[in-house]
């Protein structure tokens, strides 16, 4: 498929993301007048509602100048991982973050950072603290992938490895997943999350409102959500039998 690399199997199940109208929803509004809602036209609250506020937690990161996109929990410990945009990775320990802020990987040499590309997606096996498992210390990643210092740009969906200790990430331990040809830096989408069966959900953006991907389904994988079975179990999934074809 051009400009696409698939190596694992995609599940059967494969969502793509579509707007739904509901006509017998809008059939019970009797005129556009009950249709209105109390926001319509800006008629927004004139204060903060009480049950939203925000607390200060970790003051003490050295990590201004930095955009984050994610901070996640590190399964089965106290730290967390903060994910920038510009490719690093930092953990650093709940109890004393100032203390304990490490850095866990650095992939910033090969990143596209320009508008909304970056390293924006971060999901953890859910046998990453399983010893036993194979799949012990595997964290998967979303990041834009720049060649040569130029555009094009690539959705990259890769696997890594922690080391035993689970305290940095294995930068030679990568494993391409998924490669996508995009041809501009923004609409990237980038959310990764294991849902409660263990396949992998993968968010993608749009390549761009003026590429007119949104409703495609024939030329690569744009506008959807992929769900994929990262462990290939064949006893639940299959290998992807049928793959767009490009213009």
């Amino acid at each position: 498929m051009k400009g696409v690399r698939l190596k694992w199997a995609l599940v059967v199940s494969t969502v793509l993301v579509a707007t739904l109208f509901f006509n017998a929803t809008i059939d019970q509004y009797s005129s556009f007048e009950d249709r209105k809602g109390p926001l319509f036209n800006g008629k927004l609250p004139e204060s903060t509602p009480s049950f939203w506020y925000f607390e200060p937690i970790f003051q003490d990161l050295p990590i201004q100048g930095t955009t984050v996109t994610r901070i996640e929990r590190i399964p089965g410990s106290k730290k967390f991982a903060i994910l920038g945009k510009n490719g690093n990775i930092w953990s650093f320990d709940e109890q004393n973050p100032g203390e304990t802020f490490t850095e866990v990987l650095d992939i910033s040499e090969k990143m596209a950072t320009t508008s909304e590309a970056g390293l924006t997606g971060m999901a953890f096996h859910p046998e990453f603290n399983k010893v036993s498992s194979d799949h012990f210390g595997e964290v998967f990643l979303f990041y834009t992938y720049q060649h040569l210092d130029s555009l094009p740009i690539y959705d990259r969906i890769s696997r890594f490895s922690f080391d035993e200790k689970l305290s940095t990430i294995i930068r030679s331990s990568e494993e391409i997943l998924i490669q996508q040809y995009d041809r501009h830096v923004n609409h990237n989408a980038g959310d990764l999350f294991f849902d409660n069966e263990g396949f992998l959900n993968i968010s993608l953006g749009d390549e761009g409102n003026w590429f007119q991907n949104a409703q495609k389904i024939n030329d690569r994988l744009f506008s959807g959500i992929l769900r994929i079975d990262v462990d290939m179990d064949l006893s639940r999934s299959h290998p992807t039998r049928r793959l767009p074809q490009s213009d």
